[in-house]
C-alpha cells in the first residue's frame, strides 16, 4: 500500500507548512473583513420586496401593456382572461435566475492581497500533490496502469450526466380600483427539472425582479400612450 506513494522530504514538508500558514492567515483576514462588511450592510436601508404596484391607468390599458411586457421578456402566455384580469406565462431556461437578494445575502468585498495569498496557498499545495502523484505513477508497473485506466474508463462510461432545467411560471392579477386606477400583483414560481423530470417547486421572491418588471410595465404604458 505504502509502496505506491513517496515519503515527502523535509523541504517539501516545510513548503507545505509554509503554504498552510499563508492560507490560514488569508482565511483569518478574509473572515474578519467579511464580518465587518456584513455588519455594515445590515445597517444600510434594506430593499423592500413588494409584489403589488398601483398604476394610474385604466384596467384595459394596463392589461394590454402587461401582455406586451410578458412577450418582450420571453414569457409564453399560457392563460389569458381579460374578464378576471388574470394572466399566466411560462419561461424556460437552463440557468436559474439569480436568487441572492441583497437584503438577505449582502456581497462582501475582499482585499486583492488576500486573493493573491489564497492563490499562493492553492497553487503551492496543488503543485506538491501533482508532483507526488506523478512520482507514484512513474513507479507503478505497466500492468497496474492498464488496470487503473480500464477501471476509470468503466466508471466514466457508466455515470450518466445529470442535466438541469428551470421553468418559471409568472402569474399576474390586474384589479381595477377605479375607472382610471388599477393594481397589478405578480407571483413567480420556479420549478426545477432534473433530466427532464419536474422536481422541486418554490415561490421565487426577489425585489430586483419585481421592481424591474414593474418599471418595464410603466415604460410600456408610457410609450403606448405616446403612439
Amino acid at each position: 500500500m505504502f509502496s505506491r506513494y513517496n515519503v515527502l522530504s523535509g523541504s517539501k514538508l516545510r513548503t507545505i507548512a509554509f503554504c498552510c500558514f499563508i492560507g490560514y492567515q488569508a482565511l483569518y483576514l478574509s473572515i474578519g473583513c467579511s464580518a465587518a462588511t456584513t455588519s455594515a450592510n445590515r445597517n444600510a436601508a434594506p430593499i423592500v420586496y413588494n409584489n403589488t404596484r398601483i398604476f394610474p391607468k385604466s384596467e384595459a390599458a394596463v392589461y394590454s401593456s402587461l401582455i406586451s411586457v410578458y412577450q418582450k421578456r420571453g414569457y409564453v402566455v399560457t392563460l389569458l382572461d381579460r374578464d378576471s384580469g388574470f394572466l399566466n406565462g411560462e419561461y424556460y431556461t437552463s440557468s436559474p435566475l439569480p436568487n441572492d437578494d441583497p437584503q438577505t445575502e449582502p456581497i462582501s468585498s475582499v482585499s486583492p492581497i488576500l486573493v493573491i495569498l489564497s492563490f499562493i496557498f492553492i497553487i503551492g499545495f496543488v503543485f506538491l500533490l501533482f508532483e507526488s502523484s506523478s512520482s507514484s505513477n512513474n513507479n507503478s508497473t505497466p500492468a497496474n496502469k492498464e488496470n487503473d485506466d480500464s477501471h476509470h474508463h468503466h466508471e466514466y462510461a457508466t455515470q450518466p450526466e445529470t442535466t438541469y432545467g428551470y421553468k418559471y411560471v409568472l402569474s399576474s392579477m390586474v384589479r381595477a380600483l377605479s375607472d382610471s386606477t388599477c393594481a397589478v400583483e405578480l407571483n413567480l414560481t420556479q420549478v426545477t427539472y432534473t433530466n427532464g423530470s419536474p422536481g422541486n417547486s418554490i415561490n421565487y421572491k426577489h425585489a430586483g425582479f419585481t421592481n424591474s418588471f414593474f418599471d418595464a410595465l410603466q415604460n410600456e404604458l408610457y410609450f403606448t400612450l405616446r403612439k
